[in-house]
């Protein structure tokens, strides 16, 4: 854990969204469980600091739809039900896929090398199939897309419904042929890029997202 009581960490966030970020985190990667009590004094002594933004933390979180709050029983993380996971994911789709889009309009030679550095990354550890390595690097592909998009509140956006849909994405990287397939995708991207076709770009990264959205909430419902 980060310890925010410095305030030079703080840069361009406040103190409480960047406490939100990470509890997101704690969400998304699994460590904090959906039904599971958020105690506010852990919080702040895990952080080291005030109650007052632990609480404003929480609220950001439940108006994401990360957490609610219940009188005596305080935050609770927030179960999704399979609707609103479906739901989460097509959001994802649109906003992914347009970030994805104002990227490649955009054209700039610097997120073109980074994205094929990342790829030739993605290439080794899929090689050898490090799931871990490979989601990580994954994460860093998209983050160029929609960090590039030059949209601030867009990149912001997406984030958000990528955290949402983390807690899920682990299962995808286990279905068959999960890594050679993830590859192609990619490696389209860059090809898009290559030939300046942002809205090729934009349906071929939303069809994908929703393709896999499928293929997790059909593994989900069998489960």
């Amino acid at each position: 854990m980060k310890n925010y009581s410095n305030i030079f960490e703080i840069k361009n966030k406040n103190l409480s969204e960047l406490i939100a970020e990470e509890i997101q985190d704690l969400i998304a990667g699994g460590a904090l469980k959906p039904g599971e009590h958020i105690v506010e004094a852990a919080i702040g002594q895990q952080f080291k600091v005030s109650r007052a933004s632990v609480r404003e933390a929480f609220r950001i979180l439940e108006a994401y739809g990360f957490v609610y709050s219940t009188p005596r029983r305080g935050i609770t993380v927030a179960e999704i039900s399979l609707q609103e996971a479906e739901q989460t994911f097509i959001i994802r789709a649109d906003l992914e896929s347009l970030a994805t889009y104002f990227a490649i309009k955009k054209q700039d030679p610097a997120v073109l090398k980074e994205l094929k550095a990342i790829y030739a990354e993605m290439e080794k550890v899929a090689a050898r199939e490090d799931t871990r390595a490979y989601q990580e690097l994954n994460q860093k592909f998209h983050e160029i897309f929609y960090n590039g998009s030059g949209n601030r509140l867009l990149a912001n956006m997406v984030q958000t419904f990528i955290k949402q849909t983390r807690r899920y994405q682990v299962e995808l990287f286990h279905t068959d042929d999960r890594l050679s397939r993830s590859l192609e995708s990619h490696h389209s991207l860059i090809q898009f890029f290559e030939s300046n076709e942002p809205e090729k770009a934009r349906k071929y990264r939303k069809n994908t997202l929703l393709k896999n959205s499928k293929i997790l909430l059909k593994k989900i419902k069998q489960e």
